[in-house]
């Protein structure tokens, strides 16, 4: 392993140093050197081309926000980029949610389950700015009556005793914490039945 480490450094020292004479050479005779690309193309001096940083502009990119222009300037290409083709393929959004071209997302028919205690959903791909898939699912999350109930009763419990404290029980006249407390008769009338 380490002779063909050393082999490989003694190789491309060497590779330098003949290019590097070849650039002085050329330098000397008033020659312009030829360059060779990433994919191995031979380029006259002077010879341009265009080159784009990733194959596919997202991000809200497009392909002339990442192309740069490349030149063969007396053996060294100038810039980075190495791709030669770009597609502008748009994401996708819904519900707040962007997805890229190619992604996928797992979307719910509804942002509240109608049905205790699931929520439907399917894995839809973005597909050049539009989700494969059934239309009715487009919300990025979904929470079950329970979930829903829960965040309910935290707030209901604080202000409980807010109320409790202050003697001012109006808070829970609220519209958010009558359905929470039609629920919880509801729940005990389900109980009582068993």
């Amino acid at each position: 392993m380490k002779n063909t480490l050393l082999t490989l450094l003694f190789f491309s020292q060497l590779t330098y140093a003949n290019v590097s004479r070849d650039r002085l050479e050329n330098k000397k005779s008033g020659a312009a050197a030829q360059c060779t690309d990433h994919a191995g193309r031979i380029l006259e001096h002077g010879q341009k081309y265009f080159a784009f940083k990733e194959e596919f502009a997202q991000n809200g990119n497009t392909c002339d926000d990442i192309m740069e222009e490349r030149e063969c300037i007396n053996g060294v290409v100038t810039g980075s980029y190495i791709h030669e083709f770009c597609n502008e393929n748009k994401s996708c959004e819904t519900d707040g949610s962007v997805v890229e071209h190619g992604m996928e997302l797992k979307l719910y028919r509804e942002p509240i389950a109608r049905e205790f205690p699931k929520c439907e959903s399917q894995v839809r791909k973005c597909v050049d700015g539009s989700f494969d898939g059934t239309d009715e699912f487009t919300y990025s999350s979904c929470e079950t009556p329970k979930q829903k109930n829960k965040k309910i009763a935290k707030a209901y419990e604080k202000l409980y005793k807010v109320a409790q404290k202050n003697g001012d029980y109006s808070l829970l006249n609220k519209p958010i914490f009558k359905d929470y407390q039609k629920f919880l008769r509801e729940q005990a009338l389900e109980e009582a039945k068993k």
